[in-house]
């Protein structure tokens, strides 16, 4: 082989062998010989720690076993490895995972998803949506109960006397028998609830009672967490 040798004159290496087969090196200005498994152990000492976050455009190396106790390198993206600084998530713990922190304002609240043109309170539009606060009757606002929405209940009345004088059976104020079955009672019937919403002095007022809620303290069963976002 003629001198100065260029590599093309050589002939093609065949299978590697890491801990026996010789490389050139060039320290200083002395040339000396190192094994290909010296090469291959990379000083990670000497690259600089990265300080900014991951961005899309950053590349990581994957080794991959191709079966044959050997691996093939490839490049893959950072996307695909981890995730990229602003995702968000959720996790089941009560402090912030390394590299994330919590998002503000978004405490004492159950997960839902977006419902593409749902209606109100269906989660129609991505953020913080709802209330603990539950609507008031039938979803009306400022809706109270009806009179058949009320439990049934009993009420007191004052009773006057039969022509025997034995049995009370006469409503308070009624003069007249209006039929001869008993009991026997008044024309006029009473209405109202004592003390109620627009109750007047006569009681006979009638109609929808005060709007009611029911409190913002309750709240389902479930595993609380936290939502963070990663910063770097």
């Amino acid at each position: 082989m003629s001198l100065p040798i260029e590599i093309s004159d050589l002939i093609p290496a065949v299978a590697i062998d890491r801990n026996n087969d010789l490389l050139v090196v060039r320290q200083g200005l002395v040339d000396r010989k190192a094994t290909v498994a010296q090469v291959a152990n990379i000083n990670l000492a000497d690259y600089p720690i990265l300080s900014s976050p991951l961005n899309t455009t950053d590349v990581i190396l994957v080794g991959r076993n191709n079966g044959l106790g050997a691996y093939n390198n490839f490049l893959t993206t950072i996307d695909r490895f981890t995730f990229i600084a602003g995702v968000r998530s959720w996790f089941y713990q009560a402090t912030a995972p390394l590299g994330w922190q919590i998002v503000a304002g978004t405490g004492d609240r159950v997960l839902g998803t977006v419902l593409a043109g749902g209606q109100p309170y269906q989660y129609n539009a991505f953020g913080l949506q709802g209330t603990w606060q539950q609507q008031d009757v039938s979803g009306v606002s400022g809706n109270g109960l009806t009179v058949n929405q009320i439990p049934n209940h009993q009420h007191w009345g004052q009773f006057g006397e039969d022509q025997s004088n034995t049995n009370a059976r006469f409503i308070s104020g009624a003069s007249t028998i209006p039929t001869p079955n008993k009991p026997r009672y008044g024309t006029q019937a009473i209405l109202g609830v004592v003390n109620g919403a627009g109750d007047v002095p006569s009681h006979d007022a009638f109609g929808a009672c005060d709007p009611h809620n029911h409190g913002l303290t309750w709240r389902p069963e479930s595993a609380v967490g936290i939502i963070c976002e990663k910063i770097n």
